[in-house]
């Protein structure tokens, strides 16, 4: 009887979490929900010849920041980044609208003949976030030629957000 004395003493910490050590939690005992915010991708090519950031079609995702979150995390994934001719492709992370938002990462290489192809990975992270609705998308441009996204039912391109 005394242990279960104890325990009710402690429900209210256990409840708001101040019960719960630091790093007490393993991984695997999460929900999918506790670490990934959001995810989408795309499964058909996405095409661009702008010089200026456009929003990559289908990759936006809008996520709720949980109150006490230390960190967010946003991956974009392509599998083959390409142009038609020698130029430079790049991929950008922005909170809010691709071009008049907050740009917050990009990637790029230099694409030395048509049809070079190379996988990007462009990642983001937020420490410390404000808490409440966020959207974050992906966005695309190129200095010259037709840029292109490539993405299929097998190698999806996409964007995910997570906490850390």
């Amino acid at each position: 009887a005394s242990k279960w004395n104890i325990l009710g003493t402690n429900d209210a910490s256990f409840n708001d979490g101040t019960g719960i050590g630091t790093n007490a939690v393993a991984a695997a005992s999460l929900a999918t929900s506790a670490i990934t915010l959001g995810y989408a991708q795309i499964t058909s090519n996405f095409t661009t010849t702008s010089a200026s950031y456009t929003a990559l079609t289908g990759l936006s995702q809008s996520v709720t920041i949980p109150s006490g979150t230390r960190r967010v995390l946003i991956h974009v994934f392509i599998s083959e980044l390409s142009t038609n001719i020698a130029a430079n492709p790049y991929v950008s992370i922005w909170d809010g609208t691709v071009g008049s938002g907050t740009q917050l990462s990009q990637g790029g290489y230099y694409s030395p003949a048509g049809g070079a192809q190379t996988p990007m990975n462009v990642f983001a992270n937020i420490t410390s976030p404000s808490p409440g609705a966020k959207t974050y998308n992906a966005g695309a441009k190129t200095n010259g030629g037709t840029l292109t996204a490539a993405a299929s039912a097998t190698a999806p391109a996409f964007i995910w957000v997570g906490v850390l």
